[in-house]
This record gives C-alpha cells, structure tokens and sequence, in this order.
C-alpha cells in the first residue's frame, strides 16, 4: 500500500523518495490523517528503530503538538522537520524529516526508546553516529529545498493524475467507438443479424477486459426468427452453456424494473453463483425481447463506469439491429406474399399450369442447396423461380391455353415472355439477378435456347438452375396439349439432354434430391383445381 495514500503517487514514488532522503541522511516519516509509516531507507537498526511503535507514536505526538511549525528540536539535538503535503489547495499531511544537529545526543532519552522497542542500543548509537552533522542553517536549507521538492513533486502527480484521468476516458472512447465502428460494418447485413450479434460479443471480449459476453433472446414470434430463442455466448466462461441460459433467462425477467444503475449483479442473478455480472436488456420496442450480459475476465475487480457505458452502448445497439432484422423480416414477407399472389394470378390464365411457378421456385432452391450454393444465393433463385413466368402477362390466353399445336406465330408470342419479363422487373433495385433468371430460364446449354442463344457457362447458374426446375415441372404436370408423363420418362429425358439441354452438373445434383415434398404440392394444386373447375361448373 502506498504510504501517501495518493491515487496517483505508486510504491515506486515512495522507494524513490526514500532512496533520495537516505543520500542526505535524513530519517523520514509520512503522517496523514492520524497515520504515521516510516519512509527511512538506511541502516538496520535505525529502520527497525524508525518503524517501531514508540517512534511512531512520538512522531505522531509531536506533529499534533507543533502542527503550525515547519522545524523545531526534538529528541535532544535531533533536528525534526514538518513538510506540508498540499493536495487540491488543502492540507492533507506532512512530510516529518529527522537529522543530527551537531553533537552527541543524549543517551537516555534514546536509550530508553531503544529498549522500549527491542533494539540493540549500542548498534543503533554507532549507526546514528555514522550519520551527518549539520548546522541549523545548513538544515533550514535543506529542509526549504526539500519542501520545494514535495510541493514540485505533489503538482506533478496531480498534473499525471489529469493526465491518466484523460487517458482513461480516451481509451473508453476509443473501445467505444471501435465498438461502434464493428457495428456499423455489420448492421448493415440485415438478413444475418446472428453474425452481427456475434460480431458485438465478440469485440466486447476482445477490446475490453470482459472474460465472456452472451446475448439471449426470447422466444417470441414477434421479434426476428432468425434471432428468436437464440443463445449466442463468446470468450471462456468457467460455467457450462445451460447455466448461463438460465442466468440470463433470470436476469431478462428482471430488466423491467430495475434501473440502470442496478446493472451489475454480485453472485449473478438469485444466487446463481456465476459470480459479479454486468448485464443490459435488448429491446425490441417496448419489450425487453433479450439480454446482454458480461463477466469481468479478474474476480475482486469493480466494473468500471467505463465497461458498464460500452456494455449499455452495446445493447441499445443490438436492440436496433433486432428491431431492423424484426423489419426486414416483415418487409421481406410482405414482399414474398406480393409475388406469390403475382405469379398465383398468371398461373390462373392457364388453369393446366396451376401452382407451377410456386413448386418451379421451391425445386429451384433445393437443387441450388445441393450444388452448393450459399443460403443467400438460393433465396435468390428462389425469388428468380416464383417469377420466372411472370412475362406471360403480355401473351394472350387463347396462346397459353390453346389444345393444338402453336403456330409458328404463336410459338414466337411464346417466346417473348421472358423478355417481357425482363422489361417488367428491371427497374426494382437489387434485382440484377433475379432478372438473370427471368430472362435466361430458356437458354439451352448447347446454345440452342432463346432469347439470346447463350451457351454453356455463358448461360447464368440461376438461369441453368431454374431451366432444369422448370422443364421438370413442365414434364411433369398435365397441360393443355399432352398429359403429364411418368416420373421415369422425365428421369431419362432429363438424363438424356444433359449437355445439350441442361447444365451436366446441375443434371447429376438434381438426380439426388428427395422428391416428396415436390410431388405433395403437384397432387395438392391437382387437387384444388379439379375442385375450383367442378364448381365452376356448378
């Protein structure tokens, strides 16, 4: 512990103080508020002499005594010096220095403070000997430097205490905006806020002194499913993964009433021994929807204001990524609903071709899952596939649904509708490849197909994907000009026209996926309309 009981002066002040007291030979003491410690760096016994009771106590006495005096003679012909230590314009203590006056001392007062405290007199009187003699204005000399010194020393340390003080709030600021900045790399992704969860939890271990940190969310319908009861943990804590669910399950119960600063839990929520937490609701609202919690990486350490205002700054964040993720969750529901309502009412210019767009879309994506494809991009072949056909708005119904062969004529009004389509979809924004699907669905990979005869890889994969999807449902579905053919005639013809109708890869990838699903929709659409149709004729 630091004798000066000074937030900014260390254990290395002292030595340093005492180091230099010792080359003058002087015996020092730090008295403040009531407390006397020994700062002497000399000899044995004079250190043993300088720190027993006795002694401190008599130094206490006589500064108590002669509080107004700088100097005054004490113990004989020892010269006792009072040095104010000034803090903030207040005094706060003083700084007691000792030093031979000239002379032997008198023996019998330091005899009997040797005995009383268990010190060899002899040794003591030989090393006290050893120290130097100074004159009274040799002393008042030294003792005015020294004051100036202290004082100089004193302005010092306030002046670094300022300057650690700064440094402090500086660095909170910088965790703070760097946290921010993480953030704002991130937020913008707002169809994966599990990686920007994790991206916040993450930082708030690795920039700041936080052992582990975990977001939990409820399970709540209301807030984004991609975030609904998740429980997303980083760092190392010391306690496994369902404890700390349930802790912070405890403490996300609990956020409504309490107040901010009420934040920090010693021993975790209702005793659950995870030790002293800091923890801030997530909210999506007027809800809390989640929990933000994190554990000091030392025992025994107070949170700082600091950590606590970077954890807040962290979960007002996660509740805006929340209530974003919540929005484009909706947004993109609504806007799925508008297109599947869309291609519903195409598909019902053709009563042959019910449903087809729907299933084209959900075949679509899972062969883009089985190629490789990341979760993104089959979302987007999924979107391409529910309006691959949304072209044949501009064909007539007498085209889509004549029984007998097409005209060449009509053939071309046919052929049109991807670039109707096209023309239809190109001005919504982020749409560049969707409409890649829309226009390039009947590309044939030998370069047979149309509108633009691309071949190959110049075809776009999710035009190639959707092609495949399509001309399967196509196959596979009764139309107006041929029944539907069994699922072993559409195996092998699309076996057959691998490389020359469809993408080879695409063909083998497909030759795997589970078909159930696929042909519970078909007989579902069948279904319904045979039912609409008989009541129509009703």
């Amino acid at each position: 512990m630091c004798a000066w009981s000074d937030p900014f002066l260390s254990d290395e002040d002292d030595r340093r103080l005492s180091d230099k007291l010792a080359e003058f030979g002087l015996l020092a003491w730090n008295y403040q508020a009531g407390e006397v410690v020994s700062l002497t760096n000399l000899t044995p016994a004079i250190n043993q002499w300088s720190e027993s009771p006795e002694i401190l106590g008599a130094v206490g006495l006589a500064v108590t005594e002669h509080e107004g005096e700088k100097s005054q003679l004490w113990l004989d012909q020892f010269h006792l010096f009072l040095i104010p230590r000034m803090q903030q314009g207040r005094l706060v203590g003083r700084l007691v220095l000792m030093s031979r006056d000239g002379g032997q001392p008198h023996t019998k007062m330091l005899e009997s403070l040797c005995h009383r405290a268990d010190i060899d007199f002899d040794s003591f009187m030989r090393e006290i000997g050893e120290l130097p003699e100074r004159t009274s204005k040799q002393v008042d000399e030294i003792a005015g430097m020294l004051a100036w010194a202290v004082e100089e020393h004193e302005r010092s340390c306030k002046h670094r205490g300022t300057i650690v003080s700064v440094t402090e709030e500086l660095t909170a600021s910088f965790e703070e905006l760097a946290l921010l900045y993480a953030l704002r790399t991130t937020m913008e992704d707002v169809r994966h806020p599990t990686r920007t969860v994790i991206q916040v939890c993450r930082k708030l271990t690795e920039m700041s002194s936080f052992r582990w940190a975990l977001a939990r969310f409820a399970s709540d319908q209301a807030i984004a499913s991609r975030l609904s009861g998740e429980l997303i943990v980083t760092g190392t804590p010391a306690h496994p993964r369902g404890e700390l669910r349930l802790v912070a399950d405890l403490l996300a119960s609990e956020m409504d009433r309490l107040e901010r600063e009420e934040r920090v839990f010693a021993g975790g929520p209702r005793n659950t021994r995870v030790g002293e937490i800091v923890a801030f609701p997530i909210r999506s609202g007027n809800c809390v929807a989640g929990v933000l919690v994190a554990q000091h990486s030392e025992r025994d350490i107070q949170y700082t204001s600091n950590e606590i205002k970077v954890l807040e700054s962290a979960a007002a964040s996660l509740s805006v990524v929340l209530d974003n993720a919540s929005l484009y969750e909706q947004q993109s529901a609504m806007f799925l609903g508008i297109l599947e309502a869309l291609t519903a009412s195409i598909d019902a210019k053709d009563p042959y071709t019910r449903g087809h767009s729907q299933r084209v879309a959900d075949l679509a994506m899972e062969l883009a899952r089985k190629a490789g494809l990341s979760p993104d991009e089959c979302e987007r072949v999924h979107i391409s596939g529910l309006v691959h056909d949304i072209g044949k708005i501009g064909v007539s119904e007498a085209v889509l649904r004549k029984t007998g062969k097409l005209t060449n004529e009509e053939y071309d009004e046919i052929k049109r509708h991807p670039e109707i389509g096209y023309r239809i979809l190109r001005d919504i924004p982020n749409f560049e490849d969707i409409l890649e699907g829309v226009l390039s669905h009947h590309e044939k990979f030998d370069g047979g197909g149309y509108p633009q005869n691309l071949a190959g890889n110049e075809i776009p994969l999710v035009a190639r994907v959707i092609g495949l999807a399509d001309a399967f449902d196509a196959m596979s579905s009764t139309r107006t000009y041929r029944q539907a053919m069994s699922r072993q005639d559409v195996i092998a013809e699309i076996m057959r026209c691998a490389g020359t109708h469809f993408d080879p890869d695409l063909v083998k990838h497909f030759m795997t996926i589970d078909l159930s699903a696929y042909d519970e929709a078909l007989a579902r659409d069948a279904a319904f309309g045979e039912e609409e149709d008989q009541q129509q004729a009703a």
